[in-house]
């Protein structure tokens, strides 16, 4: 057996090496920026190169970011947005319909404020309002997401902040794609 010798160079050249791997591979994070017994609340910003027009058109187009992964059929394609006060972001497949949420607010091309609780927080005694806000910056747009939930469940509503932070954070990546593959 052949041993070779790694030169300090090389070893910090290998380590930063995996390290920039890990972090191209950690998925985008919401911040928790509250959480106790009776709710939390996430929040995470990004700038973007693309007007607020962009990125709020993107947004609406949930198949172009949604997870499969975190829809009742497995398709985001089956979501479809009803896009006025009281409308609703619900999703239909052949057998089956699941009202995710409300629209509560919006205004073309900044904001978009939905009510209600998505997937488990349903069965919960839960319920959120979900902001995702835009405006123009210089040289692009700066968008917003927070997500506040309250209500009751056994072992108190912080525990589930982390879990729902995870989803969020796959969804915001994905998003983040779908608006940079734009162009805008």
């Amino acid at each position: 057996m052949e041993f070779r010798t790694l030169t300090t160079s090389r070893i910090t050249s290998i380590a930063a090496g995996m390290l920039f791997g890990w972090l191209a591979m950690q998925p985008v994070a919401a911040e928790v920026v509250d959480a106790g017994a009776a709710g939390f609340k996430l929040r995470f910003e990004i700038r973007f190169d693309q007007p607020a027009s962009t990125v709020y058109q993107t947004m609406l187009d949930l198949k172009s970011w949604w997870d499969p992964d975190h829809t009742y059929s497995g398709d985001a394609a089956n979501l479809r947005l009803d896009l006025r006060p009281g409308g609703c972001l619900c999703e239909y497949w052949d057998d089956g319909a699941v009202e995710h949420m409300r629209v509560g607010y919006l205004k073309e091309n900044s904001t978009l404020r939905l009510l209600g609780g998505l997937g488990p927080l349903q069965a919960m005694a839960v319920s959120g309002a979900m902001s995702f806000d835009v405006t123009n910056v210089d040289g692009g747009s700066r968008f917003v997401f927070v997500y506040e939930v309250g209500g009751y469940t056994p072992g108190g509503v912080e525990a589930i902040a982390k879990p729902v932070d995870d989803v969020w954070a796959g969804h915001l990546a994905r998003f983040e794609v779908a608006v940079n593959s734009t162009g805008g």
